[in-house]
């Protein structure tokens, strides 16, 4: 591959960081109403996604909050694409099942009450790094 698919251009301007912390707020929102109405039951239940229960999908936006936003930002100062897996195996059926198979693994030990104590560190850590 060439290396010219992991860089990217720089952005003309400031990034509009009051923005993005509003629409970080209002997912931030949008998340705990939603977790609400999620009861222990419906934790383990599978979702609209066969494959998926409730948890793992909450468990899912969370990591996704916690490991690659930071990451992403990271390398995005670097001038880089993402760091993680290369586009071809990110958007193919392996890199879908590895997906699946890490938010099966950390729901293990998350819950719906804990979940949203991971999700508001990880939105914290978010701002801070705006």
């Amino acid at each position: 591959m060439s290396g010219q698919l992991w860089q990217t251009s720089r952005p003309h301007g400031s990034p509009d960081r009051q923005a993005l912390r509003a629409e970080l707020e209002a997912t931030r929102s949008a998340f705990h109403a939603l977790m609400v109405r999620v009861s222990a039951a419906d934790w383990t239940r599978k979702s609209a996604i066969p494959a998926w229960t409730v948890g793992q999908l909450a468990t899912h936006i969370t990591t996704y909050l916690t490991l690659v936003i930071p990451r992403g930002v990271d390398f995005a100062r670097k001038g880089k694409r993402w760091g993680g897996f290369p586009p071809l195996i990110a958007n193919s059926p392996i890199g879908h099942w590895l997906n699946m198979m890490g938010a099966r693994w950390l729901t293990r030990t998350e819950s719906r009450h804990s979940i949203v104590q991971t999700y508001d560190a990880a939105h914290a850590a978010a701002l801070k790094l705006l």
